[in-house]
């Protein structure tokens, strides 16, 4: 449930448009230096903010009219090096038809937690448990088929292409698929 809610596509999407908002527009592209300042922001405000600029900010007016660039290419959650060479391949060429412009990447990568759940049943931090089928104790994080995912880090990366261009986009990366396959 994590990935589907936290690195959801239109999720991440919607951050990194809001990300850019806040660059383009806040001074010198930083939150005010006064902490006063800063704790008088909240989400009325920001989208208060928001709406001012709608005519004159891509950004914004995404925001406001909720138009989401589609996502014309994913990687596998669990992404390895290989992955990363498919992705910069279709990128480039994405780029080379379409110009950078037309494009926003994303890259999602971190552990689903912040503790790393790996541990032998010598440390500290194992949670030991009793097996049927030995007489050593395993510990959860060698036994669990849930808790050895959660240590696996997640590496998504993802294009977007501008509305008028998705379709040709999502065919390019379907033909360049075929053709390694």
């Amino acid at each position: 449930m994590f990935i589907q809610v936290y690195f959801h596509r239109t999720r991440r999407f919607l951050d990194k448009i809001l990300v850019e908002f806040l660059k383009n527009n806040l001074p010198n592209s930083k939150y005010p230096n006064d902490v006063g300042d800063y704790l008088a922001w909240n989400d009325d405000k920001v989208w208060s903010w928001i709406k001012d600029y709608q005519s004159t900010d891509e950004y914004s007016n995404r925001l406001i009219t909720r138009r989401i660039m589609k996502c014309v290419y994913e990687s596998p959650t669990h992404s390895e090096h290989n992955d990363q060479r498919i992705f910069n391949f279709i990128k480039n060429e994405l780029e080379r038809r379409f110009g950078k412009g037309n494009l926003i990447y994303d890259s999602a990568d971190k552990l689903a937690h912040k503790i790393p759940l790996k541990h032998t049943i010598d440390r500290e931090q194992a949670i030991p448990i009793i097996l049927d089928h030995s007489i050593t104790p395993g510990t959860i994080s060698t036994e669990s088929g849930v808790i050895k995912n959660m240590t696996e880090p997640i590496n998504i990366w993802r294009i977007y292409a501008q509305e008028e261009i998705a379709s040709e986009a999502e065919d390019i990366v379907q033909d360049i698929f075929k053709a390694m396959s």
